[in-house]
């Protein structure tokens, strides 16, 4: 017996089992489908109710969607993970073109702090320009990395098993900060508007500075995010 489904889901359920690494076998497809849109079907009915003021939360689809049972991301009105200790206090970059590593490295020590309890400053050595996927294979395929530029096997400060790129979304991007924690962002940073910002440790707010959100990806904001796995 053929499973119904809603066709019209058909372009979202591919981004999100490539976004969550999902891979099934031909009989297993359709009932985890199945379940995914009812899943969708109860977080757009619950969303509905909630801006109708009959609950105090919103939720999103996550990567146990496919779970008869799932547990969906109660999304917080705001949340800040420095206060968390998730976050290493600032680095200077100084006139490195490192801001790849940098990069890398927050996303990833904020990770492994979630795991382990401890933060973990980790190299920011990579001069030159680079990627952050690329990082995150290489640590993968490595076995690790420690709090030097030269690894040593012997004295691993933290691993990576895997990345994954989440959607394209001002939502998704939303989702991931407020449960996740740090995320890794590529920003387009040819644009004047990000050059006039006071640069080093002394940017804007400490060496932080402040994302709009929703509005239509400001500089690129959720064109690249990677999210490690440790």
């Amino acid at each position: 017996m053929e499973i119904p489904m809603d066709h019209s889901l058909d372009a979202h359920w591919s981004q999100w089992k490539e976004a969550h690494g999902k891979l099934y076998d031909k009989d297993e497809e359709g009932w985890r489908r199945t379940v995914w849109e009812r899943n969708m079907e109860m977080i757009e009915q619950h969303n509905q109710e909630y801006s109708q003021g009959e609950h105090s939360f919103t939720l999103a689809m996550n990567a146990f969607g496919d779970m008869v049972t799932p547990v969906f991301a109660e999304i917080s009105s705001s949340v800040d993970w420095r206060e968390q200790g998730y976050v290493i206090p600032v680095k200077d970059q100084g006139p490195c073109e490192s801001r790849w590593a940098f990069n890398t490295t927050d996303a990833w020590e904020g990770q492994t702090f979630h795991k382990t309890g401890k933060l973990v400053s980790l190299s920011n050595e990579g001069c030159s320009g680079g990627l952050v996927d690329n990082s995150f294979q290489y640590v993968k395929d490595n076995g690790g990395l420690d709090g030097s530029c030269k690894y040593r096997p012997e004295y691993p400060a933290a691993n990576v098993t895997d990345f994954v790129n989440i959607l394209q979304q001002e939502e998704s991007l939303m989702v991931s900060v407020a449960t996740v924690g740090p995320v890794s962002i590529g920003i387009n940073a040819s644009l004047d508007t990000f050059w006039s910002i006071k640069k080093g440790t002394d940017w804007g707010m400490q060496g932080c500075i402040l994302i709009a959100k929703d509005q239509d990806n400001h500089w690129g904001s959720t064109t690249r995010v990677s999210i490690p796995v440790v």
